[in-house]
């Protein structure tokens, strides 16, 4: 009984030890986010070996602390990823729908929620996460304004030229995230000058990207926030009249921000009417695949040979511009109900939860998501979509220590 005992005190403390690698793991994940996604690719492999680790050397102990909150992400994002399967099967292209980059690296980072859920066991972690993230987007900020000084037309930061993307994406969730927590100074009173140093580059970083459906969501889901947090209306009036003052000095002074904003309204512009032309063409797959789609990882190839416009100007499309006519597309009307079942649940719990400052994050970074997920498929962009996960799994663990 004793030896027992012993034994078990020695896999605690191999767990306990396991699970600080992890946290700081999730630390330097947070820290090179913005700097390296292969990086950070491997890192998220690093982290998934160790919690199986974790979870062989103490099995009968791993406990996520209220279940209860997890066991419905556990069902919606599961049914989700079994329709998808099923997708791929119909589709005649599993294998290469199921190694595709969208399926296998959304699939490995949804496992983020519980493997934070086994291993961290404080806010103070999840503060210091959270920090070391908006550190690394703050190092890609500067380097955003070396490149518009260089000449550089849009500015991705460290990330190619070709997934401008990516930056747009993360500043869709930085700046309302940075927002509430600068809003919230009772709960973070620590670091508050950073909180706004971090907001106020990410704002002209977004401009200088010119991710103009992130810029549109932002416009809706930013002034959500200010009219939740702030009560006074002077203030209010205040930080409005600031940021509109901030965005006038830019739109004037810079005059590819300008160029890009007055062209958001103008359906003649290139990129809008191709984007049309794309979602008609998607319409007629879906026409003729209505219920499991042409299959996972199946849309580029379908649409190229037999769907595209005579018109098109762009012929070397690889998915819809539209989360939601790119899930009909590929899985057809299942997949697209498992998709709105799975977002649509972590808008309904963050909600439900919204007194709780992470849980306020998650909703307004979801409605960023859905809303930008008219006119582009962010669900594809995987370095952005691993600081969603990784975001909503820090949320729900917030949730749960409080409940506990």
């Amino acid at each position: 009984m004793i030896e027992e005992e012993l034994g078990g005190d020695h896999l605690n403390i191999r767990s306990e030890k396991i699970d600080k690698w992890i946290y700081c793991l999730l630390v330097i994940m947070g820290l090179t986010g913005c700097i390296s996604d292969t990086f950070c690719r491997n890192i998220v492999r690093v982290i998934f070996i160790l919690s199986i680790v974790r979870i062989g050397l103490s099995w009968r102990q791993v406990k996520l602390y209220s279940w209860e909150i997890y066991k419905p992400f556990a069902i919606v994002m599961g049914l989700f990823t079994l329709i998808l399967l099923l997708s791929a099967a119909a589709g005649g292209h599993f294998s290469q729908g199921i190694m595709g980059n969208t399926f296998w690296y959304n699939f490995c980072n949804m496992f983020l929620l519980f493997i934070v859920g086994m291993c961290i066991h404080s806010k103070q972690q999840i503060l210091r996460i959270v920090e070391a993230i908006m550190l690394s987007v703050f190092v890609s900020d500067l380097y955003m304004y070396w490149q518009i000084y260089q000449g550089m037309n849009r500015a991705s930061g460290f990330f190619r030229e070709d997934v401008l993307i990516m930056m747009g994406m993360i500043f869709s969730m930085i700046l309302p995230i940075s927002l509430i927590m600068i809003l919230n100074k009772k709960d973070f009173t620590h670091h508050h000058k950073l909180y706004i140093l971090v907001f106020t580059a990410s704002f002209f970083g977004l401009l200088f990207n010119g991710t103009r459906g992130v810029w549109v969501a932002l416009l809706i889901v930013l002034p959500c926030i200010l009219l939740s947090y702030v009560k006074n209306k002077k203030r209010l009036i205040a930080v409005v009249l600031l940021l509109c003052a901030l965005f006038s000095a830019v739109f004037v002074l810079v005059p590819r921000v300008h160029e890009r904003v007055i062209s958001v309204g103008d359906m003649q512009e290139q990129s809008h009417a191709e984007r049309v032309r794309i979602w008609q063409g998607t319409l007629d797959m879906i026409k003729e695949h209505p219920v499991l789609g042409v299959g996972l990882g199946s849309f580029s190839d379908q649409y190229q040979h037999k769907y595209i416009l005579g018109e098109a100007k762009e012929r070397n499309i690889s998915h819809a511009h539209n989360n939601f006519l790119q899930m009909l597309g590929e899985n057809g009307i299942v997949g697209l109900l498992a998709f709105c079942g799975m977002f649509g649940y972590i808008f309904y719990w963050s909600w439900c939860n919204r007194r709780n400052v992470f849980a306020a994050m998650i909703l307004a970074i979801t409605s960023i998501f859905i809303i930008y997920g008219f006119v582009d498929y962010p669900y594809a962009v995987n370095g952005a979509m691993r600081l969603y996960w990784l975001m909503l799994a820090l949320a729900i663990k917030a949730v749960s220590i409080t409940e506990k």
